[in-house]
């Protein structure tokens, strides 16, 4: 059986999540643990609170009773011994509601016992003191308050005391459950890397040294060592890559033959081709330069007579070869009267005209003269907007036979039929 990535990478996966959860779940145990704590410490220090509100409540009682016997006024218990009274009964009966499972438990039901007497003594003063009996209230104090006060101070030390006992245990608890806290966490932290650690060494360890061979082998490869052969044995999809990469490589070799015999076979082809393609474009010369011959035909028709008729579409290179062979045609023929015949022409743009214009003057620097026949409502009026002054020597007629006729009239020649 392979053991594939995949498969080694899930176990590794399943150990790290199990250590994570028993991590979180020791976690959250030691949390509430140390919640739970927490909150008992602090039902602790409330409880020390009340019973220091208690005796500071029993302290203002005897202050109150006091006061009251050397000053005789009966408002004084409405004042400030019921209130003094009311707040022992109160931080008491908080004590009695807290959770107080531990030894205060007796010692409270006796000092509520002590504290019905204490409430009953103070009744009995304040009857004493509505009927103005202030002589009988000292013996009162004496017999009932004071023996009910002096047990109340009693249980309230015992009480501080149980309750400092009690704060300890659980400051005591709670510093144990922070360190069994730190002490598990500390022992999964020391598992956990000490699993990763080992899986490292286990799978890592040797994936990332096939993967190093593999990359050693295919550099070689791609550096053109076709007949270099991985061996990697691992059982997983990095060996199959390695197959693969060797039959690539043999493929390559295979390949890399044919293609060498292929590139000779090119380079003769491509040699026999290069040949032709000169000779297609030399005879592409030859047939350019008959070409442009053609296009620009000028024709003698008479000593001193020469017509080049234009056919088709004028572009701006085509317009200057038609200057160009004119000039020529006038000098070799040597002409006195150039035919331009525009007959065939459809359209001529602005810059054609200018160049045929152009060719008009320099043929009379020659000492010939232009006449421009065949030209068709549209080439006239493009003449006329160039503002082309057909009076500076311009000739103009409506066709070929036309110019002929005017050509050979400058020369004293008249053109007769037979017969005639």
């Amino acid at each position: 059986m392979k053991w594939r990535i995949a498969h080694k990478l899930t176990i590794a996966s399943v150990f790290m999540i199990l250590l994570t959860l028993l991590a979180g779940g020791v976690g959250l145990w030691q949390v509430m643990s140390i919640g739970q704590a927490l909150i008992e410490a602090q039902q602790v220090a409330q409880q020390r609170a009340w019973a220091l509100e208690m005796r500071t409540s029993g302290m203002e009682l005897v202050t109150a009773m006091d006061h009251l016997l050397r000053t005789e006024d009966s408002n004084l218990i409405r004042a400030e011994v019921m209130p003094a009274l009311d707040d022992l009964g109160n931080n008491l009966q908080s004590l009695q509601d807290s959770d107080t499972d531990w030894k205060a438990t007796a010692l409270l039901r006796e000092m509520q016992q002590t504290h019905d007497e204490l409430s009953l003594a103070v009744d009995n003063v304040a009857l004493l003191a509505n009927e103005n009996r202030w002589t009988e209230m000292p013996v009162l104090m004496e017999g009932q308050l004071r023996p009910a006060q002096e047990r109340l101070n009693l249980y309230f030390d015992w009480l501080v005391y149980e309750i400092n006992l009690h704060a300890e245990k659980v400051s005591l608890l709670a510093e144990q459950t922070v360190r069994q806290a730190a002490i598990l966490l500390a022992a999964l932290l020391i598992l956990t890397t000490a699993v990763a650690v080992g899986w490292r060494q286990i799978v890592f360890r040797q994936i990332g040294k096939s993967i190093a061979l593999l990359r050693q082998g295919v550099a070689r490869i791609s550096g053109g060592e076709l007949g270099y052969e991985l061996e990697i044995r691992t059982g997983d999809e990095i060996e199959e890559l390695a197959d693969e990469f060797n039959d690539m490589a043999h493929s390559l070799q295979v390949s890399q033959a044919r293609l060498e015999m292929w590139g000779h076979e090119l380079e003769k082809s491509v040699v026999e081709r290069t040949r032709e393609l000169q000779e297609a474009l030399e005879e592409q010369r030859r047939l350019s330069t008959a070409i442009r011959e053609m296009s620009t035909p000028v024709v003698p028709v008479h000593s001193g007579v020469i017509v080049m008729p234009l056919v088709g579409v004028i572009d701006a290179a085509r317009a200057q070869q038609i200057v160009a062979g004119l000039l020529e045609g006038v000098e070799n023929q040597n002409a006195r009267v150039a035919i331009i015949d525009v007959t065939g022409i459809p359209v001529m743009s602005d810059e054609v005209v200018s160049y045929l214009m152009q060719a008009a003057q320099a043929v009379r620097l020659l000492g010939a003269q232009v006449v421009l026949v065949g030209i068709t409502p549209e080439v006239a009026k493009t003449i006329i907007d160039l503002g082309v002054d057909l009076a500076a020597g311009l000739v103009t007629r409506s066709d070929l036979q036309a110019g002929i006729e005017y050509a050979l009239g400058t020369m004293s020649l008249h053109v007769t039929t037979n017969g005639a």
